[in-house]
């Protein structure tokens, strides 16, 4: 199975003081072609956290700017979540305008907020943790990658409700040509830290079905830059071990 984690921006014309961006997320399973049936080995996600910040649309010239949020913002999906349900995670004001990109950064915790979510990250200043199982076997995997991501297109933000989307493609993390890599072995960790900076595309999506607009005067493209990584991760936290929780599925 593939599972991929949907972070809807709905981003509504700021044309009163009272107009808002709702920012929200949810999730949804779905078959990939090729992906090998589950098996004894098969991971199951239980829950996944992701640490955002510095959330915004720019033009390509950078004279037009919108920040969504500074952030941080804690993605926290667990059991219902991970089987496609919304999850609002913020609201926000931005202008109208046409933008051409869009950035934002994975980056660790490093202060406090008022999101409970966000406390295990804090502790092990982590912009990940994700906890699932291993042919039954509870796992969490916490890394403190850094990613600046940055995606162009054509994002318009009208007096009606408008949708960018980032996709987050989970059945990539545990994956190398084709093998699986466990997240228990230390030795899989540069890989699997490389296929979350990976993981993530960004696109107009106005229907809020997780699929890009392709509206005759809607010419947005693939075009992507991941920009700059920083750090492996390094003892960035543990491979294994952790409780995975009780509920949710996403088999890789």
């Amino acid at each position: 199975m593939r599972l991929s984690l949907f972070l809807a921006a709905v981003l509504l014309a700021a044309c009163s003081g009272s107009s808002t961006s709702s920012l929200s997320l949810s999730a949804r399973s779905a078959t990939a072609g090729g992906q090998p049936p589950a098996t004894a080995t098969a991971i199951v996600l239980t829950r996944v956290r992701i640490a955002l910040e510095k959330i915004e649309l720019r033009s390509r010239d950078g004279d037009r700017r919108a920040e969504i949020a500074l952030g941080p913002v804690v993605i926290d999906l667990s059991g219902g979540d991970l089987d496609g349900k919304l999850h609002r995670v913020f609201d926000s004001t931005v202008p109208a305008g046409t933008y051409d990109k869009i950035e934002f950064e994975i980056h660790p915790l490093e202060r406090a907020t008022t999101d409970a979510a966000a406390d295990d990250l804090l502790k092990q200043r982590a912009s990940a943790i994700i906890e699932g199982t291993v042919g039954g076997e509870k796992f969490a995997f916490a890394t403190a990658i850094e990613a600046e991501q940055e995606f162009e297109g054509r994002f318009v933000v009208t007096d009606k409700s408008s949708n960018v989307t980032f996709d987050v493609d989970t059945s990539k993390w545990f994956v190398k040509d084709g093998a699986l890599l466990d997240p228990r072995d230390a030795a899989n960790r540069p890989a699997i830290e490389d296929n979350l900076r990976h993981s993530i595309n960004a696109f107009q999506d106005d229907d809020g079905l997780g699929h890009e607009n392709h509206d005759d005067d809607d010419d947005h493209g693939d075009d992507r830059d991941g920009g700059d990584d920083h750090g492996d991760g390094g003892n960035s936290g543990p491979g294994g071990g952790g409780d995975g929780g009780d509920d949710g599925s996403g088999h890789h």
